[in-house]
């Protein structure tokens, strides 16, 4: 029962990550790498953090693109 309900929270986890990586590969190309490096530990903690710091990251290369 426990390893079913571990194999759904990391195909949820991979699932969200790959939405993830679309997203900010739409907003700008430069951010696609370090979304694909820090994507690549499967770690909830890990995961969390990176949502966060990647949706911060499109709205700084606009900033940049508009200078």
């Amino acid at each position: 029962m426990k390893k079913k309900r571990n194999n759904q929270l990391k195909k949820k986890i991979m699932h969200r990550n790959k939405l993830l990586l679309r997203r900010v590969m739409m907003n700008n190309g430069k951010s696609i790498v370090i979304a694909a490096s820090s994507f690549g530990q499967g770690s909830r903690l890990k995961h969390t953090t990176n949502r966060n710091s990647v949706r911060q990251l499109p709205q700084s290369s606009f900033e940049e693109d508009k200078v």
